[in-house]
């Protein structure tokens, strides 16, 4: 039976995490105009295919959170790195998950990009700019995201708009 999995092929120096318990990843949550950039990956992906996410990928070879946020967000939505204004690293958060048997290390980044303008890669297969209190109403997140999302927004000022 053939895999519906896209085939990895691993880089030179790159690690490979598919079979690791405890795997480091960057989550970039990119803001435009007070909304945030969700996109829902495909089922070629191996974790979490069908599912609504930020930009993310994993920490897989010497590059440093930043920059490998920045390669992330390029590949992803073809941003490019003159099109963000602000990237920072902001926290780093354990989740275990059962599923799949990882224990993710998740480093999250916050992005402030000047376009809304998005071209998809292979994982993803719609995006979406949403407003946060759209965002907590969504269902089918990656678990842990929306609230360790939520948390870190809330705590840079974003606030949910009352309607």
């Amino acid at each position: 039976m053939a895999s519906r999995h896209r085939k990895f092929v691993l880089k030179k120096g790159q690690i490979d995490y598919r079979r690791r318990t405890i795997v480091p990843v960057v989550n970039c949550l990119l803001m435009h105009r007070g909304r945030l950039l969700l996109v829902k990956r495909t089922h070629q992906t191996r974790f979490y295919p069908g599912y609504w996410h930020c930009i993310a990928g994993f920490l897989d070879d010497n590059k440093n959170v930043l920059q490998k946020a920045r390669e992330e967000i390029y590949q992803e939505t073809g941003i490019r790195r003159k099109d963000i204004v602000y990237l920072k690293s902001k926290k780093i958060v354990s989740a275990y998950d059962h599923r799949y048997r990882k224990q993710w290390i998740i480093h999250y980044v916050l992005a402030q990009v000047k376009t809304e303008v998005v071209k998809l890669d292979w994982e993803a297969t719609e995006y979406k700019w949403v407003r946060l209190d759209q965002f907590c109403g969504m269902r089918k997140l990656i678990p842990a995201f929306k609230i360790n999302a939520m948390r870190l927004l809330q705590k840079e000022g974003i606030k949910k708009p009352h309607h």
